[in-house]
């Protein structure tokens, strides 16, 4: 029965144009692993998104020609998304708060549960996390009246625009951020579960 509706809530996802592939629960299993992998692997992410503040430091100051010299991985597509993350990187304090705080509720694991399965049913490419983390993060955030999704999802500097200038208040940006840097950090340390 239950697959019976997950397969309803895909078929009419894809029906109305929504994201249909972020919509699927997470199964019990599913959630003790990500439990899991998050208990184990806590103190080493706060070591990490501490590093990648520092270097979101640096590309502030330099621009994408310092950051292409120090990670000479990230293509195009992901330098678009960089600054998405500009209002989450701008306190430092926050940034190690919201990483120390990940899987302390549920919804956090839900929404691990579901962006990990996007980024599997979407053939699993590095290359795609960036723009699945964003659609999610817009798909899970209280966006003002005038401001539509889908504008969001196409230009994804409006998003850290909205957000500094207070249009965008959404507690749940920043810790969305927060778990996208860790399935991230999940997948270049190939410890997805």
């Amino acid at each position: 029965m239950q697959q019976i509706i997950k397969k309803m809530l895909i078929a009419c996802g894809v029906l109305m144009g929504m994201s249909a592939w972020c919509i699927i629960s997470g199964q019990p299993l599913e959630r003790e692993k990500i439990e899991q992998v998050i208990k184990r692997n806590k103190k080493n992410y706060v070591s990490y998104i501490k590093s990648l503040t520092n270097q979101w430091y640096l590309y502030r100051i330099s621009g994408p020609i310092g950051w292409l010299g120090t990670r000479m991985t990230l293509s195009k597509e992901e330098l678009k998304y960089i600054d998405v993350a500009g209002p989450f990187f701008e306190n430092k304090m926050r940034v190690e708060k919201e990483a120390r705080a990940i899987g302390t509720e549920e919804r956090d694991i839900d929404y691990l549960v579901n962006l990990i399965m996007c980024y599997r049913q979407q053939g699993s490419n590095e290359r795609d996390l960036p723009r699945i983390y964003h659609e999610k993060n817009i798909e899970n955030l209280s966006l003002p009246a005038d401001v539509a999704q889908s504008t969001l999802k196409k230009y994804p500097d409006k998003l850290s625009i909205l957000v500094k200038k207070g249009k965008i208040s959404d507690p749940r940006y920043y810790r969305n951020v927060a778990l996208n840097i860790f399935v991230r950090y999940l997948v270049e340390n190939k410890l997805l579960p």
